[in-house]
């Protein structure tokens, strides 16, 4: 949502500061309606008013190569989490 955004004051992931009240109106909608169905034409919707707006232009995709060593231990993906050291105390050497 257009308040959302740590510039403009708010707390969330808004950070690019979009801003668009369809969208805000739409998002409202969507997480108010529990059939499925209803709330996908709903995302579907914010999505192509996005798409019109086009606040941003992806120019590129992070590739990310991740790895370790055969001996070590431990390392494991975390949903909640976007660093791969999360659990490093949990990490052995065998």
């Amino acid at each position: 949502m257009s308040t959302m955004s740590p510039v403009l004051g708010g707390s969330g992931q808004n950070t690019f500061a979009y801003q668009n009240p369809k969208v805000d109106e739409l998002l409202v909608a969507g997480a108010q309606d529990f059939v499925p169905e209803e709330r996908k034409a709903i995302y579907e919707e914010i999505q192509a008013v996005i798409r019109e707006d086009l606040p941003f232009l992806p120019m590129f995709q992070y590739a990310v190569i991740k790895g370790w060593k055969d001996d070590v231990e431990g390392p494991g993906p975390n949903i909640n989490n976007r660093i791969d050291t999360w659990n490093v105390r949990e990490w052995s050497r065998s």
